[in-house]
């Protein structure tokens, strides 16, 4: 009978001579099956809100022609810092021109 076995430490060892090096490691919200952790209810929670915020400002009576690009650019805005942050997202010069373009385009549709 012929069996197989892998041996992972084995590997790893072969890996990491191979001039690889060690893994670094992953912080948990890089996890490959994000459903039930803690970024994934933000995100829901995020999409949750602002469609409330649609339902909210339809009641009221504003004018809703142009709320959909103004919350996509607030948002935007609002997850510049949690990626920088939380996902270590290099900066560069190119986000900063987008940031300049999203405030401009919100400054205009707030006019």
């Amino acid at each position: 009978m012929l069996s197989f076995r892998v041996d992972i430490p084995h590997i790893t060892h072969q890996m990491r001579s191979a001039g690889r090096g060690p893994a670094k490691p992953r912080p948990p919200w890089h996890d490959d099956s994000v459903s039930g952790t803690p970024v994934a209810f933000v995100l829901g929670g995020g999409g949750v809100l602002i469609e409330i915020g649609f339902l909210l400002a339809y009641r009221s009576g504003d004018v809703l022609q142009w709320s959909g690009v103004a919350v996509n650019g607030a948002a935007a805005l609002l997850l510049i810092p949690i990626a920088l942050i939380a996902f270590r997202e290099p900066f560069s010069l190119g986000r900063l021109l987008g940031i300049g373009l999203t405030l401009a385009g919100l400054t205009l549709l707030a006019r």
